[in-house]
């Protein structure tokens, strides 16, 4: 079963990524560190998809383990 969170994860990380670019191509130092709070902000929401991530995948390992008989 492919994980439920996966594709928020890796639209997280692209858009961190692209902030990153932006940031990287800024001329003006107020936008290059608006791009870089935006890429840190990004990082951060795909680390929290992450954590729900493993929390769903131990809930769901608790429930098959728990449906198995004895």
């Amino acid at each position: 079963m492919p994980l439920p969170l996966i594709k928020e994860i890796e639209d997280c990380e692209a858009h961190a990524a692209h902030c990153a670019r932006q940031a990287n191509n800024a001329t003006c130092p107020n936008i290059r560190e608006h791009f870089l709070r935006l890429e840190q902000s990004w990082l951060q929401l795909a680390h929290n998809y992450e954590v729900a991530q493993q929390i769903l995948s131990a809930e769901a390992n608790g429930q098959r383990a728990a449906a198995r008989p004895k």
